[in-house]
């Protein structure tokens, strides 16, 4: 491909060179003439962009001439067009062996050794350059940048510490040096190169930066906290070196000190907002696990304060809102979601979050409306499909969670977990429409993907006693989804139901009496069953007392009432 730069040949260049070549005192010959005649040719069809013509007729001129300087370096030029790195090395050679001290010439060879990967070559020839013109800081930069390509460091360091004498201390150079001396393990060299530049500019914050960089590197932690109390001295609402002199507390789990130290930083508009992310981010966990209000209290204040700095910001109200969210404000954090969604909609954990909300909140209808809108962005994900399913399912419209769930399934990929979820949503859905075949097919399935998925485990045990078919099989399920998931009260009371049904009395008494003392005595179907269990057993009182306390609860099974009124089963 062309190198853009060399498509447009200064024209003044090759005319002078043409010049030079062919003025004589006497009269040219005829091969002169004609030397001349396809020189200017060669020129013209060169600045018409016609490099491969013009690359032949600079050839002829060479056959004609072959100590033809011009025609050479114009040759190599045209090769370095072309992309011919070789070609052009060597007739830039050509040119430079006729004319061994022209500028021109040189300067070209060198750039030519580089893109031929001789960086040691290229390095010679510009010292050559800088050795006849020791005052072209352009000559002694490019000798210096082709001594490290050739690996050799500290020649680069000499140049650089001539080219410093020149031009006086500067960033560009202190920073090379400093990069030399790194790579060379010399660290106090290393140093000293920032010091300097420090020293040389006082009151130039970026260049504390630079030096706070190496002892963070080299973890001198009270060099480092020296210099940070520079740049404050200096700057004293700089992010980074509040940040870094903060971090102490955070390091301690001094949490409120730390979030009381960072507070002006967050509330600043001015201040990057990925910074303030990066420190904010781990309070997500922090808020989500810790029991102390106060410590929750203030990093709210710290989400609040970073909206008020970038309100119209998506990032910082996601932010916001996941604080709110593992705060257990859940309210909060879904108005903050939908603002986040305000600025920018292509956020799909920001629709996810807003989901499992109005889920949590069992607010199925709110879920609905979610998922459709989120369809329309998403409309290749199966999670979206998944949570309009659920919510399906949970309003008793069991047809519409099918197609939403086979729908989940079948975009759902390699995710092993997302279809075992699907799975299990399935079993129960087909169930709601009298599909048993499907409905156990799809249990089987979920436990397939996940063996030991006690949701899946319960829910099938749980169909199979409603129909009152193989009451063995849903007793090994509850079984094992109670061994996987112990104390939980609806898994233990409906292992207590399968085993009152096969006449297991005794056990489905130990299983009802686990089931209350882990919540069930809150459940209106856990009080029912231990009162028909105690009715089985003989004690009519206590089995009355249960149900009537299962009746205060919100029961209202088939025949609770009815149990009350004949004080039997």
């Amino acid at each position: 491909m062309m190198k853009s730069w060399q498509k447009h040949i200064i024209l003044a260049l090759s005319i002078s060179l043409s010049a030079s070549l062919f003025a004589q005192v006497d009269r040219p010959s005829l091969a002169d003439v004609e030397i001349q005649k396809i020189f200017i040719d060669a020129n013209r069809e060169k600045l018409l962009g016609n490099y491969q013509d013009a690359a032949y007729l600079f050839r002829q001129v060479l056959n004609k001439d072959p100590k033809n300087h011009s025609a050479a370096y114009e040759l190599s030029r045209m090769y370095d067009v072309l992309e011919e790195d070789v070609l052009a090395l060597k007739s830039i050679t050509k040119a430079v062996d006729l004319s061994p001290e022209n500028v021109w010439y040189l300067d070209f060879q060198g750039q030519v050794y580089e893109r031929n990967r001789k960086p040691e070559k290229a390095a010679e020839v510009y010292a050559k350059l800088s050795k006849k013109h020791p005052d072209n800081e352009y000559f002694l930069f490019q000798q210096a940048h082709h001594l490290v390509g050739a690996d050799k460091p500290a020649g680069a360091v000499v140049i650089y510490d001539k080219l410093e004498k020149m031009m006086g201390v500067n960033e560009e150079l202190s920073k090379k040096k400093y990069a030399l001396y790194y790579g060379l393990g010399d660290k106090k060299a290393s140093e000293s190169e920032l010091q300097r530049l420090h020293k040389a500019f006082p009151y130039e914050v970026n260049y504390l930066h630079f030096l706070a960089e190496f002892y963070k590197k080299e973890k001198r932690q009270k060099d480092l906290e020296k210099t940070y109390e520079n740049i404050l001295r200096l700057a004293p609402n700089d992010a980074e070196a509040n940040l870094a002199l903060a971090d102490g507390y955070k390091k301690s789990n001094n949490h409120i000190k730390y979030l009381n130290t960072i507070k002006p930083i967050i509330s600043k508009s001015d201040v990057d907002l990925d910074v303030k992310v990066r420190e904010l981010f781990p309070y997500i966990k922090v808020v989500r696990e810790s029991k102390d209000q106060e410590l929750k209290t203030l990093v709210l204040s710290l989400g609040d304060e970073l909206t008020a700095a970038h309100p119209t910001d998506a990032k910082a109200h996601s932010l916001h809102a996941d604080l709110l969210y593992h705060s257990g404000n859940s309210k909060e954090a879904l108005s903050a979601y939908n603002t986040t969604l305000k600025y920018d909609k292509s956020v799909f954990p920001v629709w996810e979050q807003i989901m499992y909300i109005h889920a949590e909140s069992q607010e199925m209808k709110e879920l609905i409306q979610v998922t459709e809108k989120a369809l329309d962005l998403f409309p290749n994900h199966a999670k979206v499909y998944y949570m309009n399913g659920f919510a399906q399912s949970y309003l008793g419209d069991n047809n519409e969670a099918v197609n939403m769930f086979e729908q989940a399934l079948m975009m759902s990929g390699k995710n092993t977990a997302l279809k075992y979820e699907i799975c299990n949503r399935l079993g129960v859905s087909y169930y709601g429409l009298k599909k048993y075949d499907r409905s156990d097919k799809m249990f089987e399935r979920a436990l397939e993907l996940s063996p030991e998925g006690y949701s899946a485990l319960h829910n099938y045990s749980y169909h199979l006693l409603r129909r009152g078919a193989e009451l063995e099989k849903a007793k090994d399920l509850s079984l094992k989804a109670n061994k996987l998931n112990p104390g939980q009260p609806t898994f233990q009371t409906n292992l207590s139901q399968i085993l009152f049904k096969m006449k297991e009395y005794e056990e489905a008494k130990a299983w009802i009496e686990k089931a209350l003392q882990s919540g069930g005595d809150k459940l209106a179907i856990t009080k029912e069953l231990y009162g028909d269990i105690l009715y089985q057993e003989g004690d009519k009182n206590k089995a009355l007392e249960n149900w009537r306390a299962a009746k205060e609860l919100g029961g209202n099974s088939k025949n609770l009432d009815q149990k009350i009124l004949d004080q039997k089963l």
